[in-house]
């Protein structure tokens, strides 16, 4: 843009070479979550991790629940604010999720209902600084991506179809499912079992 514009003679990245995407592949383990549940306090932080484990919601998607969109036991994106501009459902099938979210909704009546432990919504720096700190008190490297990975390996692990997990996860094809979410290759006792 800026040599277009001609504000520079020349391109200073001109010979700089992009780093190839390096690929996330951790996910949380049943046992990761217990650590999590065990070393952390009640408050602010725990909710947003117990939510992402126990719905598998995409990380964009936590962040904006508002109390309006909630249904019962499901989270009603509307089409205006889903990815891809799609609709989506999000069933919350824990008592715990459902208690968190219900209690977060009433403190809560407009905006975003997953807030910091300074009262502000969660943002993406936001959420990347936790996950530093959060790796010196739990002993491993984690992201809230991978919430989201372990929801899909231990529903497959548990006999939820590959249709069923992808549409839970707000997929239209079951792909995404099978190429990037599961990790149940990685559990040898499961493979063998199976």
């Amino acid at each position: 843009w800026s040599l277009e514009q001609g504000l520079v003679e020349t391109d200073p990245l001109e010979h700089y070479v992009k780093p190839a995407p390096v690929s996330r592949d951790e996910f949380i383990t049943p046992d990761q979550m217990a650590t999590i549940d065990r070393s952390l306090a009640a408050g602010p932080v725990k909710d947003l991790l117990i939510v992402a484990w126990e719905t598998g919601m995409r990380p964009q998607e936590i962040r904006v629940i508002e109390a309006r969109h909630l249904d019962g036991s499901r989270i009603m994106l509307p089409a205006s604010e889903g990815k891809g501009g799609r609709s989506r459902v999000i069933y919350v099938g824990s008592d715990r999720a459902i208690e968190i979210i219900s209690r977060l909704a009433a403190e809560h009546r407009s905006g975003p209902i997953f807030r910091n432990t300074a009262g502000k919504p969660w943002c993406r720096s936001s959420i990347n600084s936790l996950f530093r700190r959060l790796e010196k008190v739990l002993g491993f490297r984690t992201h809230l991506g991978a919430f989201r990975k372990g929801y899909c390996t231990q529903g497959l692990k548990s006999g939820v179809d590959t249709v069923t997990m992808s549409h839970l996860m707000g997929h239209a094809t079951t792909t995404m499912v099978s190429r990037v979410y599961a990790k149940v290759h990685v559990d040898p006792e499961h493979m063998l079992a199976a």
